[in-house]
């Protein structure tokens, strides 16, 4: 999905119940994106996690309900060769959501064999 697509792509890729959070890649680059779908009675908050990196698309959301929260971070790296610039920007990343101090969950595709 790219961000200038109507509504009826954008909003409409989740399921009853569930709605979506969508990032859209930059015009310049192949590919739709990140998002992620949850039921639509969480409360879902964007957060700022980390400087940009770029190893790695991310898109970071706080999903909530009553007294319970969970940082949800959805990472997409392209394919290639495992590198330590990869290596570090993550454990960047990582660090970044440890100073959060509540639980969180990364996901996505990492590309990573093995």
């Amino acid at each position: 999905m790219k961000s200038t697509d109507p509504n009826a792509i954008t909003v409409d890729i989740a399921p009853p119940g569930l709605t979506d959070k969508h990032q859209p890649r930059s015009s310049s680059s192949r590919g739709g994106g990140l998002a992620l779908v949850y039921r639509e009675d969480l409360k879902a908050t964007d957060i700022d996690v980390a400087a940009a990196s770029d190893q790695f698309e991310q898109l970071a959301i706080n999903l909530s309900v009553r007294s319970l929260s969970i940082l949800v971070v959805v990472i997409y790296r392209r394919p290639g060769a495992v590198t330590g610039s990869f290596c570090d920007a993550l454990s960047d990343l990582c660090e970044s959501l440890l100073a959060f101090k509540h639980s969180f969950t990364l996901c996505g595709d990492f590309n990573c064999p093995l």
